[in-house]
């Protein structure tokens, strides 16, 4: 049995909730400010710890960049993502210690025997909210050589998520789920996650939400209840770290990164509880300011999905080869030299590939 954790009643002026997508902080951002509560998922843990676990990519954040960027502090932030656990075991008491003392309620991770922190029940207004997050399951096969790790994210388990949202139905007003899932840099879902989405709002979750491919997908209504499949990037910056450490701590390799249009352009789902009604904000990142305004991006939002199910894969695979011909391109225009001949024969492959399609 679940252990279910009440914060004391919260009282606001309204009965409306700001869901935002990922959140990875380097260094203190310009936000616009919002008037209700605010929700997203913690791609970090919080803390000045230098113990990453091997073989992964591997993100680290701090507090001050989320309380210097985030005036007003989320009331809740999900911590099911595949970077929680990043640097073990006290990094994650470090982050949890953070969030308690600046009472950002938390939940999708911890350990089985609190049920990953799953459910978090907070009160808005006079409705009783329960949120529940998950992690997608190759994670654990990513992390599966390390060892001596207590805690981890709730894994995203059909069985489990049914469990837990039956448990949470004559407690709760409203039910929200929040899965770390999607194919990375793809503005579409998987044909599979549909069918679990609408499942999850079928079995009573009254929102879902997505995140982790880091770009836009859409949202659709579905019945009564709302899915949005991955809301993007609310800050995500450029990668320039070492990575995949050893056992002894020592990186493997480095990566950069440089994040495009696509990986900056975000969205945000403001929902009404009382009639479920919600209104999308549109964000885009600009070095370290997020302001409110569209990008060509944005479109993906308003996808049908029953329109492209049929050819959802295909769609998929076309819309990561435009991105790497366009990253490609953007690359030699940074920095032009002369490509090797494998590396232009992989771009002409691709090309032609994508022309094949069309």
């Amino acid at each position: 049995m679940p252990l279910f954790y009440l914060n004391k009643v919260l009282y606001m002026k309204n009965e409306k909730i700001l869901f935002l997508g990922d959140v990875y902080l380097n260094n203190i951002y310009k936000i616009p400010q919002e008037n209700c509560p605010v929700i997203f998922n913690l791609e970090a843990p919080l803390t000045n710890r230098n113990t990453p676990i091997e073989g992964k990519i591997n993100l680290k954040s701090s507090g001050n960049f989320l309380k210097g960027t985030f005036k007003k502090l989320p009331i809740a932030v999900s911590l099911a993502n595949n970077h929680i656990m990043d640097y073990g075991n006290n990094a994650f008491i470090d982050t949890i210690k953070f969030l308690e003392k600046n009472n950002v309620k938390y939940f999708g991770a911890g350990d089985i025997q609190n049920n990953y922190n799953n459910p978090l029940i907070i009160n808005i207004n006079k409705f009783k909210v329960g949120f529940l997050g998950y992690c997608y399951n190759h994670f654990y096969d990513q992390i599966s050589h390390v060892k001596g790790l207590k805690y981890g994210p709730a894994p995203l388990v059909y069985n489990r998520i049914n469990q837990d949202v039956f448990l949470l139905k004559n407690k709760c007003d409203r039910i929200v789920v929040q899965l770390h899932w999607g194919t990375l840099f793809s503005n579409y879902p998987e044909k599979e996650e549909v069918v679990l989405a609408r499942q999850l709002t079928e079995l009573g979750a009254n929102i879902v939400l997505g995140h982790h491919a880091h770009t836009i997908q859409p949202i659709e209504k579905y019945g009564n209840s709302i899915i949005a499949y991955n809301l993007g990037n609310f800050i995500f910056p450029d990668l320039n770290l070492p990575t995949y450490y050893s056992k002894n701590g020592q990186p493997k390799k480095f990566m950069k990164m440089k994040q495009r249009k696509w990986h900056n352009s975000s969205a945000g789902i403001e929902v009404d509880l009382n009639t479920l009604h919600y209104s999308i904000k549109k964000y885009y990142r600009n070095k370290n300011k997020v302001e409110e305004t569209a990008t060509f991006f944005h479109k993906f939002l308003y996808t049908d999905i029953d329109a492209i199910r049929k050819n959802m894969n295909g769609l998929i695979c076309k819309n990561l080869a435009i991105k790497k011909i366009l990253e490609r391109s953007l690359e030699f225009v940074e920095n032009p030299r002369l490509p090797s001949k494998q590396g232009l024969k992989d771009f002409l492959k691709l090309f032609t590939k994508f022309c094949s399609w069309r």
